[in-house]
């Protein structure tokens, strides 16, 4: 985590550094938003933050290395819903506490405007997500999304993972891919998805 751009005091760099807290996470496990992990830092891997209401999710951004998010109970309330945080990759982060966190904003207006930025940056990446999700053809972010995780063409993936990423339902996605699939613009076989 670099926090010497801030303009804090030495003592309070010490105070910051000798804080910071490491986690590493498998590939699968699952965060909820009722713990505070405060200032977070990747280092390495993935995390993909999801929002969910009842029998719907969606991806709503994901943090990869050298991305810092405010992962807080306080932030992710703020979207109203249960917040699942899900490791896509085996991951290494940093925390720095939200005590002191709260504690150098306050202190530091530069790591404010950093963290206002930040802010900014991830509501941004939400409202584009969910005005995607509200308003664009299913067909046209089905593709899109097979276009952007495939790997030569395949894409290894469940209509029910297709259906979390893009807020939808499974039944929906099935039928779209099929119909896909029938225009020969995909084809499909168990867990993999290829385009054509």
């Amino acid at each position: 985590m670099k926090l010497e751009n801030y303009g804090f005091s030495a003592q309070d760099l010490d105070l910051a550094k000798s804080k910071i807290q490491s986690f590493k996470a498998k590939k699968g496990e699952v965060f909820y938003n009722d713990f505070c992990y405060g200032f977070v830092s990747v280092l390495s891997g993935e995390l993909k933050v999801y929002a969910s209401s009842e029998n719907r999710e969606i991806a709503l951004f994901s943090l990869k290395s050298g991305d810092e998010c405010l992962v807080c109970a306080d932030c992710l309330d703020a979207f109203g819903s249960r917040v699942r945080i899900e490791v896509a990759s085996e991951c290494v982060f940093e925390s720095l506490p939200a005590g002191l966190f709260k504690d150098l904003k306050a202190k530091y207006p530069l790591f404010a405007n950093h963290i206002l930025s930040l802010l900014a940056r991830r509501f941004y990446s939400s409202v584009s997500v969910l005005s995607v999700a509200l308003f664009a053809p299913l067909k046209e972010r089905i593709l899109d999304f097979l276009r952007q995780n495939s790997q030569n063409g395949v894409c290894t993936c469940t209509h029910a993972q297709i259906a979390n990423e893009l807020g939808s339902v499974r039944e929906a996605i099935s039928r779209v891919l099929k119909e896909l699939e029938k225009a020969e613009i995909i084809r499909q076989k168990r867990g993999e998805i290829t385009l054509l």
